[in-house]
């Protein structure tokens, strides 16, 4: 299995609980005053959740209509 098929079957199965642990990350650096880079991970975080939901929600791909 190369690092890709394992980076890929990771995200598959943690996507959704690595972008809130990176939301969580990013709201506890907030309270602190963080640096500015600390919003990147508000930036991922949303992104990463998004793409999770989509892509979970598309299981099966429609085959192409002649």
């Amino acid at each position: 299995m190369s690092f890709v098929q394992l980076t890929h079957k990771i995200f598959e199965r943690f996507g959704i609980i690595i972008a809130i642990a990176l939301l969580v990350i990013w709201a506890i650096g907030t309270l602190f005053d963080g640096p500015g880079g600390i919003h990147l991970l508000l930036t991922i975080g949303v992104s990463m959740l998004i793409w999770r939901i989509v892509v979970r929600g598309d299981r099966a791909h429609p085959t192409p209509k002649k």
